[in-house]
C-alpha cells in the first residue's frame, strides 16, 4: 500500500504500477468453483438385467438442482464465515476499552499500587488496537466474498447470455440482461457486506443495555422505589 502512496505521490500512477489481482478474485478462478457448486458431476450408467437375462442401462434418477442461494454460498461461505467469527469477536473487544476507562477513572480516585495504573493504560491502547485490527480485517473478508459472489454471477449471466440459441435470445430483451448484471447482482453484493450486521448489530445492542444496566442501576433503585411510593 504505501509503494502506491509514494508512487502516487512522485508520479500519476497507470495500470503497470498497480499490484497484479489476487488469484482467488480473477474471473476464471470464481467461476470455477460457481460451476463446481451449481452442477452436479456427470450421472454414471448403472446396469440393470431385465427379465429376460440381458442386461439394460439406465441413468441413475437425476438430484434436484441446488438453488442460486446455497450455490453463491458455496462461492463465498468460507469468507463470510471468517468474517462473521471476527466480528463477533470484535463486538467483544469493542466493549473493553471503555470497562478500562472506567477502571482508570477509579485509579485515580483510589489509593491503588501505580503499576495498576499502567496495566490499565496500556490495556486501554492495546484493546482500542486489537479493536480496529479485528474491524478491519472483518470488513477485508466480508468485501472479498462478496466481490467473488458479484464475478462468478456476473460471468455465468456473460456465459447463459453467449449460449443462448437465436430463438431463445428473442425471448430475453437486453435491458433485462442489463438490469441483472448491473442491478440485481449489485444487490447480492450489497447484501453480502451487511450480511454480518444482521446478528452483531442485536449483540452490539444488547451489550450496550447490559453495561448501562451494570454500572446505573444501584443508583436508579433507589430513584424507582421513591418514585413507586410516591405513586401509591
Amino acid at each position: 500500500m504505501w509503494r502506491i502512496v509514494l508512487l502516487g505521490y512522485h508520479d500519476k500512477l497507470d495500470v503497470t504500477t498497480l499490484l497484479r489481482l489476487c488469484t482467488d478474485l480473477k474471473c476464471a478462478i470464481v467461476f470455477k468453483a460457481f460451476h463446481r457448486a451449481a452442477f452436479k458431476r456427470p450421472q454414471q450408467l448403472r446396469t440393470l438385467v431385465d427379465e429376460h437375462g440381458s442386461a439394460v442401462r439406465t441413468r441413475q434418477p437425476q438430484a434436484k438442482q441446488p438453488s442460486l442461494y446455497w450455490v453463491v454460498f458455496r462461492v463465498c461461505w468460507f469468507h463470510v464465515l471468517a468474517s462473521t467469527v471476527l466480528e463477533t469477536v470484535g463486538v467483544f473487544v469493542s466493549f473493553l476499552p471503555p470497562l478500562m476507562l472506567s477502571l482508570i477513572l477509579t485509579f485515580v480516585q483510589s489509593n491503588e499500587y501505580t503499576w495498576h495504573g499502567y496495566v490499565y493504560a496500556f490495556g486501554y491502547a492495546g484493546f482500542l488496537f486489537l479493536s480496529g485490527v479485528l474491524d478491519a480485517h472483518a470488513v477485508y473478508f466480508t468485501e472479498f466474498g462478496a466481490f467473488r459472489a458479484q464475478s462468478s454471477l456476473v460471468a455465468a449471466l456473460y456465459r447463459k447470455v453467449f449460449r443462448l440459441a437465436p430463438s431463445a435470445r428473442r425471448q430475453y430483451m437486453a435491458g433485462d440482461v442489463m438490469n441483472l448484471m448491473s442491478v440485481d447482482v449489485e444487490e447480492v453484493s450489497t447484501f453480502l457486506t451487511l450480511s454480518t450486521q444482521v446478528w452483531t448489530v442485536p449483540l452490539r445492542i444488547a451489550l450496550t443495555l447490559w453495561l448501562l444496566w451494570r454500572s446505573w442501576a444501584p443508583r436508579v433503585w433507589p430513584l424507582w422505589a421513591s418514585c413507586s411510593s410516591l405513586c401509591w
